[in-house]
């Protein structure tokens, strides 16, 4: 983690999670499949592609948008970031997952046994 993301978010996290919660910065402009060219339209496909319902989300971001919605829709998913203030922010937003989402770095081991879930998603953090 680079100390520069984490003054970002520190001082920017709520107005990141609304964003990110209104999918206003959500269109793609170049995909590489014609059915999706937002966000939502990826949620949903993961959610048509996950071959079971334990997910985890390995950089869930400021609010851990796509960890509720997975919640919302039955999954037993679980989200991880490395930046504090953006799990406070999913914690405050969404008490409802607040047991499932955690603090922890993607540079070292996870704290979850191996094969403890079906998929894994990493949307734009890499």
């Amino acid at each position: 983690m680079t100390d520069y993301s984490a003054r970002f978010y520190k001082n920017h996290a709520r107005r990141y999670s609304e964003v990110a919660h209104g999918l206003l910065q959500s269109v793609y402009i170049k995909s590489s499949h014609p059915a999706v060219r937002t966000d939502l339209d990826l949620l949903e496909r993961l959610k048509e592609l996950a071959p079971g319902k334990q997910g985890l989300d390995a950089g869930c971001g400021a609010g851990a948008r796509d960890v509720h919605s997975f919640w919302a829709s039955g999954f037993d998913i679980r989200g991880i970031d490395v930046i504090e203030e953006n799990i406070r922010m999913a914690r405050e937003i969404h008490p409802e997952i607040a047991g499932r989402v955690t603090v922890a770095d993607l540079a070292g081991p996870l704290p979850y046994d191996d094969a403890s879930f079906d998929f894994v998603m990493c949307n734009a953090v890499i």
